[in-house]
């Protein structure tokens, strides 16, 4: 489809792959928050998995963070610090003029990226929300503070689709 993309991804040994698998995008080692700042990222160690699972996060919600808990241990888990910036600020770095489509998984630290799109310029048409351990619904809510409405228009299993109207 000849997009151009971008990739964010947090944990450096999934961004050491991520980098050798999308050569051709723009991929950053940073976090998504709503600050510009360096912010602590934990990361659960899975017993059967390690690291690269998936379930690291800025903002664990307590009943995922009590099930990682139960599974991984509750002190087999890593910190590291991540710096963070705002979307507004990263499409501004990035001269970004328009946004076809974005998708936000970064287990429960949605609701601060999205506070970081409060003053950006440019939304995306199609924005799909990682909505994991909150609702659909708790996203129509928050997507409110955007200067741009979303709809909700479709739900896969634990993604929500919202469009631009």
């Amino acid at each position: 489809m000849n997009w151009k993309t971008i990739n964010i991804e947090t944990l450096p040994i999934a961004y050491d792959k991520l980098v050798e698998n999308r050569p051709n995008s723009i991929n950053l080692n940073i976090g998504l928050s709503n600050k510009n700042i360096s912010k602590q990222f934990v990361n659960y160690k899975e017993p059967s998995l390690g690291y690269m699972w998936g379930n690291g996060s800025f903002t664990h919600l307590p009943d995922h963070k009590k099930h990682l808990e139960e599974r991984c241990g509750s002190t087999n888990y890593e910190i590291i610090d991540i710096n963070c910036e705002t979307y507004t600020n990263l499409l501004e770095t990035l001269k970004i003029e328009s946004l076809d489509l974005f998708v936000l998984d970064v287990e429960e630290h949605e609701y601060d990226v999205i506070d970081g799109m409060v003053d950006a310029k440019i939304f995306p048409d199609i924005f799909v929300i990682e909505h994991g351990h909150r609702t659909p619904e708790d996203f129509i809510e928050k997507l409110k503070i955007l200067p741009v409405k979303y709809k909700l228009d479709y739900v896969s299993f634990v993604n929500s689709f919202f469009i631009k109207v």
